[in-house]
This record gives C-alpha cells, structure tokens and sequence, in this order.
C-alpha cells in the first residue's frame, strides 16, 4: 500500500501544476477541479487471508489453506491437530494365555477426565475483534473428525458446550491426507471418510468449543499392534467466507456490523499534510467487484467522522472542504481508521478474487499566490 500512497502524492503535485494559470502578470492563481485516473491492479483479498489466520492463530497445530478450485467465495480449509501422541503401554496390562500375549479387559490409557489431563478448547471467538457484528452464515460450513490410531484403540470425542454435547466413537482408522507443506488445497470438499460434526453453530455464535478425549485399549488387543504406533486427532473445517450482519453497531440510527480495515499506514499523513490550495478531495478506489455494495465506508479521528456509500464496484472517499480544514489544522492530529458498516441483514460474500484496478483523485483547487507587479 506504500506504494500506492507514493502515487497519489505524485498525481496530487501533477495537478497542481496543470491547474496553474500563468497569465496573471501580478499573480498566480490555481483554481479548478483537476482530476487524475491510473491503473493498479494491487491484491485485496490477501487481507481476508490475514484475517483469517489471526483469527485461527497457530493453536492445535493448525494448517490454514486456501481452497484454490473453488471458482467465486474465498474458501479455506482448515485443519487442527486435536491430539498426535504415542503412547507408551503398562507391560503390566498383558498377560499371556495359551502362549498368546494381549490385554485381558479393556483399559482407559488417556483420558481428559484425569486431573491432570485437560481437555482441548477450541476457539471461535477472534474473529469478533475484526468484525464485529458479523456472523458467519451457517450454510456451506461443513467439518469433520479424523482419527488415526493402532488398530487395539477405541477412541471415544465428545465435543460441544454444557448441555449441548455430541459423542463420537471411533474404531476404524483414517487420516485426512491433507498435504501440509502446502498453503493450497486443490479439493472442492472435504477430505472423503472421517466422521461429519457440526461445529458450525459454534463458529456463528463465535463460541469455544471444548473436546474431551477417551483412549481405550481394547481386551484382546496384542503389544505388537501397538509399537510406535502414534494416536493423530484431527478436526478439519470447510470455511467459506460469507458472512451476515447481526450487531448492535449504531450508525445515524440503523442497527448493524462493522468490518474493521487494516492501519492503511500513510494516508492519514497524505492527506493531513496537504497544502492550503486544496480545498475538498475526492478518492476512488476502483475494484474488480464490491461485496460491499449498499454498505457505508467510515473514517474516524478523534471526533470527525466521514461517511460515504458504497455503489458500483468501487470504495468513495469524499472529503469535504469542512473535512479538510479540520484534518490539516495543526491543532488536530489525523489517525484515520477505517471501516464498512453494513445494516443488519446483509450478506457479505468475500470473492476469491478481489483487486484494486484503478485509482482515481479529482482535487477543488482555490489559491491565489501574490508576486508583486
């Protein structure tokens, strides 16, 4: 974005000097509404992706991947490693009858029941500091549990809040093969086989989830089967991003949610270091398509607050002559945050492709420069 902030001061000087009447001998005076438009073609959707991954973080030993077949909705797919141990078997537990060596009952080996075995919490609510009053549209969530172990393990998940609890059991084993040296997964669904869950209500309600484990070592089950032989949890979700506005979030009446941008570092000191000549600036942003169509872009400093809609496939940012005044006083100090207010009820679909194409800048000039005559 550095770059693009780079441009826009450049365009800014260009437009100073085409507005520059030099045919006053006793002054020169720039008055108009001079206007500039270049091509950009800058990636956008990389900020869904960070968004992504700060709400998910590293927790769980978890792999985030784009889902680069899915042709119109930014669609990850995510896999958290829940449990990957090996465990280490009380020689105790076998005995040997008619010359063969196996468990004689069944025995718990782990359990998050023991005092000092906690259960495993997932959570769902980072993507609250982000956007807040957003959900995420249940439909097209979809997950599953994959479960690897030695064929002499039951492997028993329960999974969900108080109250609300769902129990799994495994006998037959399976891994997910997702390739984890990647950040792409080439599939349009889940992995096949594991066992389908819904975590789905979870991640719209942005809950935690807890997940409690049970190992248990089959009766009849003999050592051999059990060498080396690791237990892998994992949990794997198929994460669109569509979301739907359901907040508190009050703009001039109208209940909502805000997507909350990145620090777009350098435009607060672009436009606050402007020269008195400029008197109003208008900036847009123009994209390959706009999810954001019917929804507002605010600009917030300490008491100003600008309001543009957003219509067509583009971002407004209008900054009026009061605006300017306010934002290149040197009493007031210009750290703008950005957001998109959308009223409740709307559907944001993130597109796997977004780009800036053009930016355009249109400034009113009015300055008269007094040279004696």
């Amino acid at each position: 974005m550095r770059k693009c902030y780079f441009y826009l001061s450049l365009a800014l000087a260009v437009l100073l000097v085409f507005a520059c009447n030099f045919e006053i001998p006793s002054a020169v005076q720039i008055k108009g509404n001079p206007s500039l438009r270049f091509t950009a073609n800058m990636d956008f959707s990389d900020i869904f992706s960070d968004i992504t991954n700060e709400a998910f973080g590293s927790e769980n030993n978890t792999t985030i991947q784009k889902c680069k077949n899915v042709p119109n909705v930014q669609t990850f797919l995510i896999r958290m490693e829940i449990i990957n141990e090996t465990f280490s078997i009380d020689q105790d537990l076998f005995t040997t009858s008619g010359g063969f060596i196996t468990v004689p009952i069944s025995q718990t080996v782990y359990s998050t029941k023991d005092s000092d075995t906690d259960a495993v919490e997932l959570s769902f609510t980072n993507f609250g500091d982000i956007l807040e009053g957003f959900k995420f549209s249940e439909e097209g969530i979809e997950s599953k549990l994959f479960v690897n172990a030695p064929e002499g393990f039951n492997i028993e998940l329960k999974f969900g809040t108080a109250g609300d609890i769902t129990i799994v059991n495994f006998t037959n084993p399976k891994t997910s093969g997702i390739n984890l040296s990647s950040d792409e997964y080439a599939g349009t669904a889940l992995p096949p086989g594991g066992e389908s869950i819904d975590i789905a209500k979870y991640l719209v309600k942005q809950e935690d989830m807890e997940i409690e484990i049970d190992i248990i070592l089959r009766a009849g089950t003999h050592p051999a089967a059990l060498l080396n032989s690791p237990v892998v949890v994992e949990l794997v979700v198929w994460l669109p991003l569509v979301f739907e506005a359901d907040g508190v979030v009050n703009v001039d009446g109208i209940a909502g949610a805000e997507l909350k941008l990145p620090n777009l570092e350098g435009v607060g000191s672009f436009i606050s270091e402007m020269p008195d000549m400029v008197k109003s600036l208008s900036l847009n942003i123009g994209l390959n398509q706009n999810p954001f169509t019917n929804g507002i872009i605010i600009v917030r400093s300490e008491e100003l607050s600008i309001k543009n809609p957003l219509s067509g496939p583009s971002f407004n940012f209008a900054f009026s002559e009061s605006d300017i005044k306010f934002i290149t006083s040197p009493d007031n100090s210009f750290e703008p945050e950005f957001c998109i207010f959308m009223k409740n009820g709307s559907i944001l679909e993130i597109p796997k492709e977004f780009r800036i194409m053009t930016i355009s800048i249109e400034a009113k000039l009015d300055h008269t420069i007094d040279i004696g005559g």
